[in-house]
């Protein structure tokens, strides 16, 4: 009979031939969004083709943006530059003092065709390139995704061609991809329009689970990492976007009734929860509870105040997740938070670590509603505990596809699971969270079932500690013996311990499991209820184009007479660059 390990590899592999990872899901994902884009901005265009003038003039407009792109983008900025900029404004106005035309329907024509270029700038360099290297070097295929999918175009096309492969891609992606796009310039993983809150800052996911709160929304948001955020008491430091992304996170976290945080990472440059003050938001730290509390300022006689439980995980980027004991008790603990009101999870861009915690509590939730499938993965963890054997490759088929098909849905919100190891380790973490959860093995039984599984050993002298004293193991009489004796059970309630959250309805115990495992439903236990989120959450924008106070393009043109208020004062008016590398004034913003 074949080892757990053996049927693991043959449905892993099977697998990740279907899914796109790395750099394959970002072009795939960016293909459609940049098409999407340029769809939509041609469209727009058309409103404005029939006025030759209006053409004409926004041609010099957009050259006039162009030449200041350049400008802004340099980081000596050189005399040449310079000159160009000067010489795009001079025609800029020499043009709308010569003509009656609609300078309004100018501007709006070369923001239009300028954002148009972009895109068509990014497919041409980055996106379509890729495919058609792909295409043309099918032997050179490196992921397994990329041999499927040359191995299933190839099948299809007698004549294989760099446009067709582009629309074979496209049309069997859409199963994995947002339907439509946020517009978000420069998003690396650009993401979808539904359930997104602060213009794409984070976005939401349900708990499905049978036993989630009815009175709050209950779910996950998944969410950007707020940086260089924390500042020291009396600094007077001018704001930047880095202070208003704080004010939005901080307002998201208040209006959307977050009862807990789980950061994934180290902590570098991310938000100090411990000393965080932004406009109308303060927050202290408990340290001794581990929780976040925030006020909102704004009623200075009667602040409104929120508690937030906090917990952080030390992952490193684009790893999947390799957590002790104790740090899987505390994510049971987080996921009873997401049955009973919204928790957010961040990483660093909230896709690959963040993407793996979603992954796991999807998982969790499907198990809720599959009897059968709770039934047949305590047998699993019995038998590799006891050093039995048994089949389980229908359990583990099983799984992966429910694993395929949830990461599926997960995606077409935001990019979820960014590393193959990320997608591969999911199965074995969540059979590890329900032994863990069951609390009635010891910790060497636990690095037993851990090696099984492939996942990494933790010492047993603090195996099932936890941190936050979630639980105590009780003592065993004897390894014959493996659930808590009568005497254990009266001692524990003497003593209240706070248990971990359970994933089943009652313990299954590991001997005569075919009568204690029947009829087994996941009732998870829920924490107290919870005030209703509310959703009053405003759209943040971006820039379209990055700017510099000495060089403002502008944002809106008016009528001759009154014309470009905002750059009255002439490029030969402005202070030169530095001489030599000095980077001071004109480092890149």
């Amino acid at each position: 009979m074949r080892s757990f390990t053996e049927i693991f590899n043959q449905f892993s592999q099977a697998a990740i031939a279907k899914l796109p990872f790395g750099e394959d899901y970002r072009h795939v994902n960016a293909l459609k969004s940049l098409i999407q884009q340029r769809t939509t901005l041609s469209k727009q265009l058309e409103k404005y083709s029939s006025s030759e003038t209006t053409k004409h003039v926004a041609e010099v407009y957009k050259h006039f943006c162009e030449a200041q792109q350049e400008w802004n983008e340099s980081i000596d900025g050189t005399d040449e530059e310079l000159a160009a900029v000067a010489t795009a404004e001079d025609a800029l106005f020499l043009v709308c003092n010569n003509l009656n035309i609609n300078t309004e329907a100018a501007e709006k024509v070369a923001k239009l065709e300028y954002e148009l270029a972009c895109v068509k700038k990014k497919l041409d360099i980055d996106i379509i390139p890729f495919f058609n290297a792909l295409l043309s070097s099918s032997i050179n295929a490196m992921t397994s995704w990329q041999k499927t999918i040359l191995a299933d175009y190839s099948n299809q096309e007698n004549e294989p061609a760099q446009d067709s492969f582009i629309r074979y891609i496209s049309a069997c992606s859409d199963h994995y991809l947002p339907k439509e796009y946020l517009e978000e310039p420069g998003q690396r993983f650009p993401s979808a329009v539904d359930n997104n809150y602060y213009f794409g800052f984070a976005h939401f996911q349900a708990c499905k689970n049978k036993s989630a709160s009815t009175n709050t929304k209950a779910g996950l948001l998944a969410s950007r990492a707020p940086k260089k955020m924390a500042r020291k008491p009396g600094e007077l430091v001018g704001e930047t976007q880095d202070d208003k992304s704080l004010q939005s996170f901080l307002e998201m976290l208040f209006n959307a009734n977050v009862t807990a945080i789980l950061a994934l990472g180290p902590t570098g440059d991310r938000l100090n929860y411990k000393l965080v003050s932004s406009g109308r938001f303060q927050t202290k730290f408990d340290e001794e509870n581990k929780a976040i509390l925030i006020t909102d300022t704004l009623d200075p006689k009667n602040p409104p105040s929120r508690k937030i439980h906090f917990s952080h995980f030390d992952v490193p980027d684009q790893k999947q997740l390799d957590l002790p004991t104790a740090e899987l008790t505390e994510l049971l603990h987080v996921y009873k938070h997401y049955q009973a009101g919204m928790v957010l999870v961040h990483c660093d861009s909230g896709v690959g670590r963040t993407g793996q915690i979603r992954l796991l509590f999807g998982l969790l939730d499907l198990l809720s509603d599959r009897s059968q499938m709770q039934i047949d993965i305590a047998l699993l963890i019995d038998a590799l505990v006891n050093d039995r054997e048994t089949d389980c490759s229908i359990l583990v088929e099983a799984l992966f596809k429910a694993m395929i098909k949830t990461l599926n849905e997960l995606r077409q919100t935001r990019y979820c699971v960014e590393t193959e190891p990320q997608f591969l380790g999911s199965l074995p973490l969540m059979v590890l969270l329900v032994a863990t959860q069951k609390n009635c093995y010891s910790a060497g039984e636990l690095n037993k079932l851990r090696k099984s599984l492939g996942i990494k050993e933790m010492p047993e002298n603090n195996a099932l500690v936890s941190k936050q004293k979630f639980f105590s193991v009780p003592a065993r009489s004897s390894d014959k013996d493996p659930l808590p004796t009568p005497q254990d059970d009266i001692q524990r309630k003497a003593t209240p311990v706070k248990q971990p959250a359970r994933l089943f309805s009652r313990d299954i115990n590991r001997s005569n499991h075919a009568d204690r495992l029947r009829g087994a439903v996941v009732t998870i236990r829920q924490s107290d209820q919870l005030v209703r989120a509310r959703s009053s959450l405003l759209p943040s924008s971006l820039p379209l184009i990055p700017t510099r106070p000495r060089v403002a393009p502008p944002s809106t043109i008016q009528d001759v007479g009154g014309l470009f208020p905002q750059i009255r004062r002439r490029i030969s008016d402005l202070p030169r660059p530095p001489s030599g590398n000095n980077q001071t004034s004109f480092s890149k913003r």
